[in-house]
Parts: structure tokens; sequence; C-alpha cells
């Protein structure tokens, strides 16, 4: 069986386990969907830049989602004495 095989299989558990976590999850398998093939290097290991980009362009989509918190605009009032 080849290393690739089980990637949606681990993926799985992966997923599973940061769900029963309550932890932040990036997807970059999803991320990179059907253009896999296109977004990886000529190792056929590595990404290209263009999936470098994807991977960095998730993870950021995360972190803004998961620990982004919005503010209210408020004014500060100050009491004179």
């Amino acid at each position: 069986m080849k290393g690739y095989a089980i990637v949606p299989t681990y993926n799985d558990m992966v997923r599973a386990l940061a769900t029963s976590e309550t932890a932040p999850l990036t997807d970059v398998y999803s991320a990179f969907g059907s253009n896999a093939a296109s977004l990886i290097g000529f190792d056929g290991l590595h990404p290209n830049p263009s999936g470098y980009q994807i991977i960095a362009d998730t993870f950021f989509s995360t972190i803004k989602s998961s620990l982004e918190t919005t503010t209210t605009s408020s004014k500060a009032t100050r009491r004179r004495r």
C-alpha cells in the first residue's frame, strides 16, 4: 500500500481527535482538494510555491476564525471630580 492511500483515513482520525479535544483544525488536505497534484513540487512530496501559499492561507483562515475576537466600539466616559 502506498503512503498516500492512507491519508484520508489518517485525516479522519486527526479530525475526530481535534473535535474531541475542541482544538482548531487546519485541513490542508481539503484545501488542496482536487488540485493536489498541481500543488506538489518536482520531488513529488513537498508543495510548490502555490501549494505553500494555500497552506499559509488555510492556516491564516483557521487562526482568524479560531482566535480572533470582535470588539465593540464604545466610548469610554470619564467621571470628573
